[in-house]
């Protein structure tokens, strides 16, 4: 739920899961869920790599 709401407001969604909890179909299930709603408010994915390229330059 918070991903939603996070989403709607056009924050900015982390999402993280451990190994051995997508191997449990509970957890596994939440974070797809997860995604998909996220997705559907129009979330644009990227890495942290490209979280730091969108950082404007900070003036001197």
């Amino acid at each position: 739920m918070s991903a939603a709401r996070i989403a709607r407001r056009g924050g900015l969604v982390r999402r993280a899961v451990g190994t051995a909890d997508l191997a449990r179909s509970g957890p596994r299930q939440a974070l797809l869920d997860a995604v998909d709603i996220a997705l559907h408010h129009g979330v644009q994915a990227f890495t942290y790599p490209d979280l730091v390229r969108r950082q404007p330059a900070r003036a001197a």
